[in-house]
């Protein structure tokens, strides 16, 4: 997730405004083309879309701790977020652009030793776990979530209700989500709510631990990101620009190969499917 800080408009026809973009990855990885271990679809995308904005106006990156950027442009009415989830409580103060990412839909992940969570998820057989069940009683368990966070309209609600209170652990450290599962694999907390490619990322570095996952009722099976600016004129200028630009790369093929890079092989042919229900037909040719 990542920030954009604007003063003035944005597309304005000769003024060039000073931009910055505030992001969660190391900045200087970025720019140098280098690898990071926090690699994930959004790096590659906005590898892909940066170059281009800059051609429009200066853009400067800064890292930013994302857990606080959705609150940050909220306050100040100023600035954007990159690859943000789109709920109705968030369309009520911030502009939303087009789908520009995809994801599969975050799924439950837990200990395979861990008997507790083991015998809990095994009553739901092979249905798809219901939180609100699975988290009944007194002695239900751990769960573990990413301060900042929103898990879509269905499980928000819950994960905020008072009967959750003694129920959370909410990580607000820079790895957050590296953090949370490396927490669930020490035994820390019995449950951690993720998405598929961020977990596979992690396993691939600890494959020691026996860490499984199934399906949640209350999550989508697809996931979109989206940009999200201030609900002000600039904002809503910004994001009329950035769909302008995103629909001229949706169904090239090095966009397409930025959302499949961190996926495992066993996920790739369904994610096809679906990019091209959402985004249309990848390009043969490549662009």
């Amino acid at each position: 997730m990542s920030v954009f800080s604007f003063s003035g408009a944005l597309v304005a026809s000769d003024a060039k405004q000073s931009t910055t973009l505030y992001v969660d990855f190391p900045v200087k990885d970025f720019e140098q083309g280098s690898e990071t271990t926090l690699h994930h679809t959004e790096y590659g995308l906005l590898k892909i879309l940066i170059p281009e904005l800059r051609k429009q106006y200066p853009v400067s990156l800064a890292q930013s701790n994302s857990g606080q950027a959705v609150a940050l442009v909220q306050r100040e009415q100023a600035g954007c977020v990159s690859n943000v989830r789109f709920t109705q409580a968030r369309s009520n103060k911030l502009h939303f652009s087009k789908p520009f990412s995809l994801y599969f839909g975050m799924r439950l992940y837990y200990q395979a030793d861990n008997v507790k969570a083991q015998s809990a998820i095994a009553k739901f057989g092979r249905k798809p776990v219901a939180l609100a069940k699975l988290f009944e009683g007194e002695q239900s368990g751990r769960l573990g979530v990413v301060s900042g966070r929103s898990y879509g309209d269905k499980i928000d609600p819950f994960l905020n209700s008072p009967e959750m209170r003694y129920n959370l652990y909410v990580r607000g450290a820079n790895d957050m989500s590296k953090g949370l599962l490396a927490m669930l694999g020490q035994g820390r907390v019995d449950y951690v709510i993720e998405y598929p490619e961020v977990a596979a990322h992690y396993l691939d570095d600890h494959q020691e631990e026996n860490i499984r996952s199934v399906a949640l009722a209350e999550s989508e099976s697809m996931v979109t990101g989206h940009l999200a600016c201030a609900k002000t004129a600039e904002g809503k200028a910004v994001i009329a620009e950035f769909d302008t630009l995103v629909a001229n790369y949706q169904q090239r093929e090095d966009y397409y190969q930025a959302h499949i890079a961190g996926l495992p092989e066993s996920l790739r042919a369904e994610f096809a499917k679906q990019y091209e229900h959402v985004f249309g037909k990848v390009a043969e040719n490549g662009r």
